[in-house]
Parts: C-alpha cells; sequence; structure tokens
C-alpha cells in the first residue's frame, strides 16, 4: 500500500517478507521527535566496552534483526563491537538533512539529527536494509564517518524471503564479511582476518 493516503505523522516503512520477529523496545532516553523517533535510534550498543574495533551498523524492518546477529558474531569470533541502530525511515532522514543544509544557508546554526546522533561514534558506518542499496545511500552525504551500504543488487526487489537470503544476501554473514572488510580498509584489521572470515562462514559472494 502506498503511503501516499496516509496522514504524514503515521506513515512507517513496512518491508514484505521481514518474516516473524519480535522488535526490540526502545531505548530509554531515546530522542523523539513530534510523529515518533527521529528517523533512527541506537538500539543496542556494542556488547563488550573494551577496547578494540568498533563499527556502527544502521538497520531497517527485517535487516535489524539479522545485525543483531552480525553484533553477536563480531564480538564473540572477531573482537569487534558494534553498535546497532534502528532506522524507521531512510528518507525521512535524508528530508530532515536536506532542511539542515537549507536552513544553514540562511545563516542558522543547525546540524543534521543524523549527524548529531553519529558524531562522536567510532569506526565506519554501514548501512543496511533490504531496499535496493540506493534506499540508505542517500544518507551517505551528511555521514561524517567511512560509509558503506549493504541491499539487494539487481535488477529490482527480490521477491520472496529465499531471494532475500540466497540471490540478494543481506544475512548476518554478509553484515560480518563486509564490516571486517571496512575496518581492513581503515587498516584497523588485517587482511587475513577477512579471508578467515570467508572461510569461516563459507561465504563467497
Amino acid at each position: 500500500m502506498s503511503d501516499l493516503f496516509l496522514p504524514e505523522d503515521v506513515r512507517s516503512s513496512l518491508t514484505p517478507f521481514d518474516g516473524p520477529g519480535h522488535q526490540a523496545a526502545m531505548p530509554a532516553g531515546t530522542m523523539v521527535g513530534e510523529a515518533g523517533p527521529r528517523g533512527m535510534y541506537r538500539l543496542c550498543p556494542a556488547q563488550s566496552s573494551a577496547p578494540g574495533p568498533r563499527i556502527q551498523v544502521l538497520a531497517s524492518g527485517g535487516a535489524v534483526h539479522r545485525a543483531l546477529e552480525a553484533q553477536g558474531l563480531l564480538a564473540s569470533d572477531w573482537g569487534v563491537g558494534a553498535d546497532v541502530w534502528s532506522v524507521t525511515s531512510w528518507t525521512g532522514l535524508r528530508h530532515e538533512a536536506l532542511d539542515a543544509d537549507r536552513a544553514r544557508l540562511r545563516g542558522e546554526d543547525r546540524v543534521p539529527y543524523l549527524t548529531a546522533a553519529l558524531s562522536g561514534a567510532c569506526g565506519p558506518v554501514l548501512a543496511v536494509s533490504d531496499s535496493a542499496r540506493r534506499v540508505p545511500d542517500q544518507i551517505g552525504p551528511w555521514i561524517e564517518q567511512d560509509f558503506a551500504s549493504l541491499g539487494p543488487d539487481g535488477p529490482g526487489r527480490p521477491d520472496t524471503p529465499a531471494s532475500v537470503r540466497g540471490d540478494f544476501p543481506v544475512d548476518a554473514a554478509t553484515i560480518v564479511v563486509t564490516a571486517l572488510h571496512r575496518l581492513r580498509r581503515l587498516g584497523v584489521v588485517d587482511p587475513e582476518t577477512v579471508v578467515n572470515c570467508r572461510v569461516r562462514y563459507g561465504w563467497w559472494g
């Protein structure tokens, strides 16, 4: 159903084939706007505060559950701390950032919510979605950290749950491999770690 026929304050992002699962409660202290969360919130901080590589994983829809699974694998298998953020609207984040840009042109001292929320967050940012990568890519210009995205690539959306897991993989292993690859590009982990990760999970793209 198109959200063109819904009042703006009740629109939400729905992804077909998300599958069953319980949505984690919004953490206390989450910044909330007039119509709900301001596009995203930190759902689950890194499982360990010990020094080591860190990454920020932004996810939406069913990808949130796979991001949380990847968070556990990154911590237990590779010693990487991942903060998982739940994105309620990629487009909403972009629109708010564009509004902030226009406000700065008028001389106002305004920082996009997206930029402010991630200010000081350690490590690169990886945006994960079950939608085409161009959906999370739209927030890239306002990310100050190294930025990459994951999403179904191809002529269109996958049309079955199997497609999401197979021909258009956005699963936990793919998130982990991509996270380690981004950290390798930054010199935080060595190339052998990425190779070992691929072998361990039988991941070859």
